[in-house]
């Protein structure tokens, strides 16, 4: 009988909020679901007695109401309710038992969804919910939005991980979600200092897989500047061919800078939107980074992933040696089935993958290395790529540890390395700053992800700055690479709306 009447009871509520959803500050969310939770009782919903925000007091003694509803995201009540809510959550993620936002290992960050937000509001959509400032990294499997710093980690060369584990625990003490969280992004260079910070608000869910927003009005570009031109970054690639030929240098990656000056400002969580939803395999990004005299946003769609952990175990999937894509299906194929079998690419990316190798197995019980890349696709670009997995021999060592003990790898830099920064610093005429480092995420409990900041650009106002590189063996062709970073310009210039220059090359 209680059976009959929940359910009929579940299917009048659910009536009765449709009209609800659709409206103004409801509606216009994907993804928006209500959960209705029955408890005993008995009684009419009385709202001044429901707790609705974890945190908030209560008024008037313990809930006395038929059900309550939140939305899907928001923490749990902080009181009473029903049997449900006062039960131990135990289980897979949370050995705790402490509900969705208490301290475990495996509650969600890198797990099930967790929200920690401030007592009034819903929690905010992680891409479209995105405002200056925030950080976003949105990977194939979940989206993770950061807000409202209450801690900083400033890592400098020859400190592992500096002060990040006090930083995080005073993180958590202000308020931020339990295991607290270090986001941000490490610099190209590793001698340079990195700083993260430590928010208050997390949210982390699965990733939407809604299309990207309209591109609305066509960009004006007023100005346009190659940092170097076509034209000396080939006469670059030919002096490290013959430098790889005179030396012990084996590759080194040499990137551009392509600088556009257009009519109107670019919204950064327009560009993150756009990005991830013409790249959903890839890991798109926004994150806060140095500007010279305002507001620098460095956005982008990486398809690589640099290292992330869970537990003991390890995954990397380094990307090296590439092919532009084509709107011909038949060329497509060709390029694809070329790439796989090029002599001079598979070289290229064996050099990756035995640094991060030989840089994991020291700190692996366990390593798997698969003998041959496999392809990854893009929606500009084909890649080899190798998915590395390992199992850490110290639970201590965290993902922060991990990305800096592998970064940077040759896809990005070159090999032998310190030859190869060198090589970068004489032969490219300008910095980095974080192209080509790594964002993403660390936790308290040493769980996180980073990515390979790629494909990307950095956003101030109307000034953007893209970046491409391309990696540089013993038979490389200037031309050839010249085209492979012009083919790599083009997945921001496409989520921009802009052409590529009519006197860049052609990717044939």
């Amino acid at each position: 009988m209680k059976k009959i009447i929940t359910s009929i009871l579940a299917h009048e509520v659910s009536a009765a909020l449709r009209p609800v959803a659709s409206a103004p500050g409801w509606g216009g969310q994907t993804g928006l679901r209500v959960i209705i939770i029955f408890t005993p009782g008995g009684g009419v919903p009385r709202p001044d007695r429901c707790d609705r925000t974890k945190g908030r007091r209560r008024r008037g003694g313990p809930p006395q109401c038929l059900g309550r509803v939140r939305r899907h995201g928001d923490p749990p009540p902080a009181g009473g309710g029903g049997a449900a809510d006062r039960r131990p959550r135990r289980g897979r993620g949370n050995r705790e038992g402490t509900g969705p936002t208490g301290p475990s290992r495996r509650n969600g960050i890198g797990g099930r969804p967790v929200t920690s937000v401030p007592a009034r509001g819903p929690a905010p959509a992680p891409l479209r919910g995105h405002r200056p400032g925030d950080f976003v990294l949105a990977a194939p499997g979940r989206t993770l939005l950061a807000r409202d710093p209450v801690g900083e980690v400033v890592l400098r060369p020859g400190e592992p991980e500096g002060d990040l584990r006090e930083r995080l625990a005073e993180g958590t003490a202000a308020g931020a979600p339990r295991p607290a969280v270090a986001v941000g992004a490490l610099p190209f260079d590793p001698g340079a200092p990195a700083r993260l910070v430590v928010p208050r608000t997390v949210v982390s869910m699965p990733r939407s897989a809604d299309p990207p927003p309209p591109p609305g009005p066509p960009f004006e570009v007023r100005c346009r500047h190659e940092e170097p031109s076509a034209r000396e970054y080939a006469r670059g690639v030919a002096r490290a061919v013959d430098r790889i030929s005179r030396t012990g240098l084996r590759k080194v990656v040499l990137a551009r800078a392509l600088d556009l000056s257009l009519d109107r400002p670019v919204d950064p969580g327009w560009l993150l939107r756009r990005l991830a939803g013409q790249n959903p395999r890839g890991y798109a990004f926004a994150v806060e980074v140095p500007g010279a005299d305002r507001r620098t946003t460095l956005v982008g769609a990486s398809p690589e992933l640099l290292v992330a952990r869970r537990g003991r175990a390890v995954r990397c999937h380094p990307l090296a040696g590439s092919a532009a894509r084509d709107a011909d299906p038949d060329v497509d194929r060709r390029r694809a089935r070329s790439l796989a079998g090029s002599e001079k690419d598979r070289r290229e990316h064996a050099f990756v993958v035995a640094a991060i190798a030989d840089a994991l197995r020291p700190l692996c019980t366990a390593l798997d290395v698969p003998a041959r890349p496999s392809l990854t696709a893009t929606a500009t670009m084909w890649h080899l790529g190798t998915r590395i997995t390992g199992e850490l021999a110290d639970p201590e060592v965290s993902s922060l540890a991990l990305a800096r003990a592998v970064h940077p790898t040759p896809a990005v830099c070159g090999t032998p390395t310190e030859a190869a920064r060198q090589a970068v610093a004489e032969l490219e005429p300008f910095d980095r700053g974080h192209y080509a480092g790594a964002v993403g995420w660390c936790d308290a409990e040493g769980d996180g992800e980073w990515a390979v900041a790629l494909r990307c650009a950095e956003v101030s106002d109307r000034e953007v700055r893209l970046f491409a590189g391309a990696g540089i063996v013993a038979d490389s062709d200037p031309r050839a690479e010249l085209a492979e970073t012009a083919a790599k310009f083009r997945t921001v210039l496409a989520a921009l709306g802009v052409e590529p220059h009519p006197t860049e090359p052609p990717t044939e």
